[in-house]
């Protein structure tokens, strides 16, 4: 039976070590195509590395993330409900200078394909239709009828979203499956993770959440050698909370 395997990561946040894990597990299980959610660069010490490699893989479509329009505009004021301190922002982009934003305002907010005649979306988060603040608030505790209602702009089979760094699947009341890939490696977890997503020529479909060891620590001590405002802080509730 033909078929067709989609890579899918989201949130990877600036930590290159766990993006080189993932890409690891897409050419190793002969994914065709890649799908970064966004989020790429912030909190963690190699946001311009990051960047840069992802815009080189070709077959890698990226898409753009709250932290990637903040870098964009140019805003690095610390948001309501944010744990992303405007020192540590304003760090992160000055690093990346202006050079990349001519490729980050390429990014897409939303991205449909279709597959064997099913219809498969991605995107960051839930959109608003609002150019300059296109995301919708996170759902703290989300349902299928909550999901069904702010996805409703989107007719896809398939919706595949990240931003609030949970895992989360759930299928609604108008047979729409919503699958929150989490974050692949901005989390409590020695593991870098992603999604495999395999479509076959039925229009059936097998969603592999895959977890691959690595060392969290890395993106501190990265954080730590740059000097950069905040990162012990951005480091415990981002990547070493006790609570999650």
């Amino acid at each position: 039976m033909e078929f067709v395997k989609i890579g899918i990561f989201s949130d990877v946040h600036g930590n290159l070590e766990a993006l080189k894990k993932v890409f690891h597990v897409f050419e190793s299980q002969g994914c065709s195509e890649i799908f970064n959610l966004g989020d790429t660069v912030s909190l963690g010490g190699y946001s311009k590395e990051c960047l840069e490699f992802v815009l080189s893989k070709t077959n890698c479509v990226n898409l753009l993330g709250n932290h990637d329009k903040d870098y964009l505009d140019n805003t690095y004021e610390q948001k309501q409900y944010s744990h992303t301190t405007t020192g540590h922002k304003k760090a992160v982009f000055a690093q990346l200078g202006e050079s990349y934003r001519k490729y980050v305002k390429e990014f897409p907010l939303y991205v449909e394909k279709e597959y064997f005649g099913l219809k498969v979306a991605f995107m960051h988060y839930a959109l608003t239709g609002n150019p300059d603040w296109p995301f919708q608030f996170l759902q703290v505790a989300p349902t299928d009828e909550k999901f069904d209602e702010m996805f409703s702009f989107c007719q896809s089979d398939l919706i595949f979203f990240g931003h609030k760094h949970e895992l989360c699947n759930l299928v609604g009341k108008t047979n729409k499956m919503y699958c929150d890939v989490g974050s692949a490696g901005c989390h409590p977890r020695n593991t870098a993770e992603c999604v495999v997503l395999t479509i076959y020529e039925d229009k059936s479909y097998c969603l592999s959440r895959i977890a691959t060891p690595y060392n969290r620590f890395d993106t501190l001590q990265k954080m730590h050698s740059l000097d950069m405002p905040d990162s012990q802080y951005i480091f415990d509730f981002y990547y070493d909370r006790k609570d999650v």
